[in-house]
């Protein structure tokens, strides 16, 4: 039943919608004035900085209907779809004609716009038809502007709303897609109230979630729990802050709020997870089987739109813009920083940068979409990549041995195992713990019949990594992955016997102990155990884990280390540490004080650092503190100086718990911290007793 007009909730809610215009009206003035600069915005941004290349082409190409011959409007193909060129080609046409004003461009560009509202193929995947293809349409649409005869926008309209931001199955990264469509779509039809929904649909995106989006430690989740930093999660950080910048100043603006979070996300998530140019690969997701993969460097105009916008931290986004545009000249960012949402750490110094990702029964491991990344199921094992400039692994992935990669221990099949979606790692435990600076990660790993406590322990300039209770039942060969990245110059190997050089297309067995030096890096293995080392070229196709992709043959050399656990290992452990290879920055190595299956433990003499993954209750003895005794599993990090120390603590299996810490020395000391629950669980927390 309908309240009558004078019904006090009427006019309460009449009041409230005065005001909200007041307000509105007072401070930004006209709506249609904001419409206005909203649609020139954007339609600049459509336009693009200069005219195609190949518009001639296109014009001569296309067929008296307005198709083009070329393309396979019949495709069925989910990931590359052949009729996606259709509506990206009308842009290029439009966008020609914007800047030569050349009449055949404008025809050609009307033509195929004719075509595909007439015909409008579908493809099997809806995220071209609800994404991919109304983002080109309406860009053309805009560029086209009045010149497009009215019966036929208003086909292509119709098409735009496929897009639909107030889906429910709208999140993360495919909402802002359909939003910046929908977008479109409203200054099309001059319809300002659609812009201020669909830009308040994507500020509603814009929060901290334990869903889908950006995590309460600043990681990206989408398709669930699953870590996506550089894959959706990078476009949400490229088109969030670019709807900031274009609402700027108007009625549709971002809060504050909002331009904090963005900030935050870019600063304290995504800028961690890049060297150079490159965005780790081990955060890519599947996009890691995409030629190109792993671009850094259109983050740059995200800063930029953010400080247009008027953002925080305006002054460490300009640092961060400097560093993406150029690497080699602006200060590179220090430090560690482990993710405890994601399961995965970054180790930034200034000769490397160092990333892990584990995996635990919290997440979901690296996804099979659209037969994208078929035979990824190690990428969340342990992955751990080095970069000293970022380049060290683009564009290997068609040639990789995806049975070995980097950091991960694993049974050594003929072939790597199918991706199986919905699978997740077999164990809780699985964690970082942080000062800022330096840190440990420490994952109890099973896959299968294969079992293996794994712990990386970040100390400055050095990466030790340590693992044990490899065990496997079955009598299948085992082996730890220390490398595989691209051959980069000279191989050196130092033994306490000799020093020597390893020539392009070898695979030799070094004996330990011994240093490999590589690429800018050092690997140290101090043990008698022997190291494989190749610098063989491996073959491969894109096609092979991506079959959208080119089925031509890639050769590339790489190089790569493995350690050797045998047949049906029992018990089997490994040592090795990663340094920069500056003679400068090296400091005593780091002394391992246990590697047992209960605890695996390191000081570090530089820093004066003690680092432990427990598994269990149990003890270890700290070199000038004492006897250390834990009664819970626990990562531990503790940092002395003289006669005081500082303790960090997490929980690796992110549940709430009370840890009691005894150190045992030239006094007692006794601690008991309460380790968090919630978003936080897994978290970092900081003690001074």
């Amino acid at each position: 039943m309908p309240f009558p007009h004078n019904h006090p909730g009427v006019s309460a809610i009449l009041l409230a919608m005065v005001v909200a215009l007041q307000i509105n009206t007072s401070v930004h003035g006209d709506l249609a004035t904001d419409l206005a600069t909203l649609n020139h915005r954007l339609t600049e941004a459509a336009v693009g900085t200069s005219p195609p290349r190949n518009a001639a082409r296109l014009v001569r190409a296309l067929s008296a209907e307005g198709a083009w011959p070329d393309i396979d409007y019949s495709d069925q193909e989910r990931t590359a779809w052949a009729p996606a060129r259709h509506v990206q080609q009308l842009l290029a046409l439009a966008q020609t004609w914007h800047f030569t004003k050349d009449p055949a461009s404008l025809q050609a560009a009307l033509r195929a716009l004719d075509y595909w509202c007439n015909n409008t193929p579908v493809c099997p995947n809806w995220w071209y038809n609800d994404i991919g293809v109304p983002l080109s349409l309406y860009k053309a649409l805009l560029v086209l502007d009045d010149r497009t005869p009215s019966q036929l926008k208003q086909q292509a309209v119709e098409l735009l709303k496929r897009a639909n931001p107030d889906s429910p199955s709208m999140t993360g990264q495919n909402l802002v897609w359909v939003a910046e469509a929908t977008l479109g779509r409203g200054c099309l039809e001059q319809d300002p109230e659609l812009v201020r929904r669909t830009i308040e649909r994507v500020a509603q995106e814009i929060h901290i979630s334990t869903q889908e989006g950006i995590q309460p430690d600043y990681s990206f989740h989408q398709h669930g729990a699953q870590l996506y930093s550089g894959g959706y999660g990078r476009g949400f950080s490229l088109d969030t802050p670019r709807f900031a910048a274009l609402a700027r100043g108007t009625a549709f603006a971002f809060s504050p709020e909002k331009l904090q979070l963005l900030s935050d996300f870019l600063l304290n998530g995504q800028q961690w997870m890049i060297r150079g140019n490159t965005f780790d690969y081990s955060a890519c997701g599947r996009e890691i089987t995409r030629p190109g993969a792993g671009s850094a460097s259109p983050l740059a105009e995200a800063c930029q739109h953010l400080i247009l916008a008027g953002a925080p931290r305006i002054d460490e986004l300009q640092t961060f813009q400097a560093r993406l545009k150029q690497p080699e000249a602006t200060r590179k960012l220090i430090g560690h920083k482990h993710f405890w949402r994601s399961d995965y750490t970054t180790f930034h110094q200034p000769e490397f940068m160092a990333s892990l990702r584990m995996t635990s029964n919290r997440l979901l491991q690296t996804e099979l979409v659209n037969s994208e990344n078929p035979i990824g199921a190690f990428l969340s094992d342990g992955l751990t990549f080095f970069y000293a400039t970022g380049d060290e692994y683009r564009g290997i992935f068609p040639v990789w041995d995806w049975r070995a990669l980097p950091g991960t221990t694993e049974q050594r099949l003929p072939d790597p195992p199918r991706v199986r979606n919905g699978e997740r790692g077999e164990n809780a435990f699985a964690g970082g713990v942080s000062n800022g600076q330096i840190g440990a990660s420490a994952m109890d790993f099973t896959r299968g019949s294969l079992t293996a406590r794994k712990a990386w322990f970040f100390f400055p300039n050095t990466l030790l990594c340590l693992g044990t209770g490899i065990t496997d039942t079955q009598a299948v060969p085992v082996a730890t992955a220390i490398e595989q990245s691209l051959l980069q110059g000279p191989v050196d190997i130092t033994t306490p016997t000799e020093s020597t050089q390893a020539a392009a297309g070898q695979e030799i067995t070094v004996q330990g102990p011994c240093t490999i030096r590589h690429g800018g890096l050092e690997y140290s293995f101090p043990s008698t155990h022997p190291v494989l080392l190749s610098t063989r070229t491996q073959a491969g196709s894109w096609h092979r884990i991506n079959p959208s992709r080119s089925k031509a043959q890639v050769e590339l050399p790489v190089f790569s280390l493995t350690w050797d656990h045998g047949n049906q290992p029992t018990g089997a452990q490994y040592q090795y540490l990663v340094r920069g290879g500056d003679p400068a920055t090296k400091g005593r190595m780091p002394t391992v004080l246990s590697n047992t299956p209960e605890c695996q433990a390191a000081w570090c003499h530089e820093s004066k650092s003690f680092a432990a993954a427990f598994y269990s209750p149990g003890n270890c003895t700290i070199p000038g503190i004492g006897r250390l005794t834990v009664d819970h599993p626990c990562l531990l990090l503790i940092e002395s100086s003289q006669d005081e120390f500082r303790i960090h603590a997490a929980e690796p299996t992110n549940r709430p718990a009370s840890l009691t810490i005894t150190i045992q020395g030239d006094t007692s000391t006794h601690i008991v911290l309460q380790l968090p629950d919630g978003p936080r669980a897994g978290a970092t927390i900081t003690a001074t007793p």
